[in-house]
């Protein structure tokens, strides 16, 4: 196994692993992304500055309009994580939800930049859609 397969299937644990621990901690949504954000930042800044000589030649626009984004994602993440505790719903339906739309995403922005999308991802779309179902069916 290669290493960027093994730390990105450590990835998939860990995102998988968080939520659970973060729902049962009783922070609000906002509160929730607030610990996560400040303990990433802290985990962080060390191997960034590090890596402190690549920025050179950064898009500082995309970088600060990705982050963005992701700060209002883990907003509405953390946020459904807190309602779904609070109003006893499936926090794997969170999950799932969540995976299913971060999968589709550049499915989606593909088939739009080549104006083409094969069947296999067809299928692989409506799998993910059906699996979704079943799994967060009582």
């Amino acid at each position: 196994m290669n290493k960027t397969l093994i730390f990105a299937l450590t990835a998939g644990l860990s995102f998988g692993i968080w939520p659970i621990i973060m729902q049962r901690s009783g922070l609000n949504g906002y509160m929730q992304a607030f610990i996560f954000s400040v303990t990433l930042m802290l985990m962080t800044s060390v191997p960034a500055m590090t890596d402190y000589g690549e920025v050179k030649s950064v898009k500082w626009s995309l970088a600060i309009i990705a982050s963005v984004i992701a700060g209002f994602g883990t907003m509405f993440y953390t946020s459904s994580i807190a309602r779904a505790f609070s109003m006893k719903q499936s926090l794997a339906m969170v999950i799932l939800a969540q995976i299913l739309v971060q999968t589709m995403v550049p499915v989606i922005i593909e088939a739009v930049q080549t104006k083409s999308i094969g069947m296999q991802r067809v299928i692989g779309c409506m799998l993910a859609i059906t699996s979704l179902v079943f799994l967060t069916r009582k």
